[in-house]
């Protein structure tokens, strides 16, 4: 078993369809309820799963919350996993939020003290269970919610990436939102001929995130191992059996579109930009002297 620390951007969802692949079962610590993906059944099409959800709004025990069985199909992950959320560099498709996952995720949210003491992890087996979080922050300020994760016999595993290449940057660039701060600009692109800083600022949001968590987790005696995202061998530090590979997301860009060409291209010269001005290689905590980040 295992506890990921992954910050946004950081192979979650790979690691995910790993313990899919390998029908695990997996613990996923969200802002104010707990997910649980079990009995998966993992074929040539796709993967059975039950997904619960378990929360308190008082006392010390989990209630569930939620329950539904479904099958995610293969297709999802080959076809549409990398592609863009917003028109950055694939206008082809947006995401919308459908009426029924805001009314699902506002009943969530009434489950505050889901992570407030008294509360045991191990009561709902998380125990014996692969973890991941949505949002590592809060959870690894939370000395309870460590303190308990350190007692189960897991790995605890946090990713990092050798950055040679500013391609690698690239799927940040397509995470921009202009719904964030300085929202005036409507794109990336926009933002970083008016005020290249903000998007540099931005960039360093995601490795500033990922140094914090490993920081912390030293801060709390939390023994980890390292695991390079770019050798795309979960397995390898998970001690699941089989891989799962999504591709890379620049493979499902139409850079034969004239448009979307143009667009890669610009998201290009910012990420070189961005890595010549910090001089960022290695995402680790003990960089962090090398770039400042």
């Amino acid at each position: 078993m295992f506890v990921y620390w992954g910050g946004n951007n950081s192979g979650k969802k790979e690691v995910q369809q790993t313990v899919y692949t390998n029908e695990g079962k997996i613990g996923y610590l969200l802002d104010s309820t707990i997910c649980t993906y079990t009995d998966i059944v993992f074929t040539d099409t796709g993967c059975d799963v039950t997904k619960t959800f378990y929360g308190k709004n008082s006392g010390f025990r989990y209630e569930q919350v939620d329950w539904k069985r479904y099958n995610t199909p293969h297709s999802w992950w080959g076809v549409e996993y990398g592609k863009e959320r917003n028109p950055q560099i694939d206008t082809t498709r947006q995401f919308r939020k459908r009426p029924k996952d805001v009314v699902r995720n506002n009943k969530l949210k009434a489950y505050t003290k889901t992570f407030t003491s008294p509360f045991s992890l191990k009561s709902i087996g998380l125990d014996e269970m692969n973890i991941l979080f949505k949002s590592v922050a809060p959870h690894v300020e939370n000395t309870s919610t460590v303190n308990q994760l350190k007692s189960f016999s897991h790995t605890h595993i946090v990713p990092y990436r050798v950055i040679t290449e500013p391609e690698k940057l690239i799927p940040k660039i397509q995470m921009w939102s202009d719904h964030r701060d300085d929202s005036h600009y409507k794109t990336v692109f926009q933002q970083y001929d008016e005020r290249p800083d903000l998007v540099f600022k931005y960039l360093s949001s995601f490795f500033r995130e990922q140094r914090y968590i490993e920081e912390k987790l030293r801060e709390q005696n939390v023994d980890y191992v390292y695991y390079d995202m770019d050798s795309y061998d979960v397995a390898s530090v998970t001690g699941l059996e089989k891989n799962f590979h999504l591709p890379e997301s620049y493979h499902l860009w139409k850079l034969d579109d004239p448009d979307t060409k143009k667009r890669f291209d610009k998201a290009l010269e910012i990420c070189d930009a961005y890595l010549k001005s910090t001089g960022l290689s290695d995402t680790r905590l003990d960089f962090r002297s090398k770039d400042g980040i």
